[in-house]
């Protein structure tokens, strides 16, 4: 009951409040084709793993990802979005310090 705890107090058969509900549940649903994707992921990984090595496995699948992610930024991205250096300089240094914080 918490999860919808903001619909409290309104008119549940109002419109608006079912397109929220609507999308939570397409979101729950994303998360855990997500988690069952990373499953499949590592169904593959050891097999090529075993095959053409740890370090290729890796690459390859890092590779189809970043291609698979790319075209999805290419064709569904909104065209005014804002230039990478347009961003302030905190948020720049925090991706980078994420990244090497995450590696170790």
């Amino acid at each position: 009951m918490a999860f919808f705890s903001h619909l409290l107090g309104r008119n549940l058969l109002c419109l608006d409040n079912w397109r929220i509900i609507a999308m939570q549940l397409i979101l729950i649903f994303i998360v855990i084709a997500g988690g069952m994707g990373l499953s499949v992921e590592a169904g593959l990984l050891g097999p090529l793993g075993g095959q053409v090595g740890d370090l290729w496995a890796t690459f390859s699948v890092f590779g189809v990802g970043a291609g698979l992610t790319f075209l999805l930024m290419l064709f569904f991205s909104p065209r005014n979005s804002p230039s990478f250096f347009a961003q302030p300089s905190w948020q720049l240094l925090g991706v980078c310090l994420g990244r090497f914080t995450s590696s170790s």
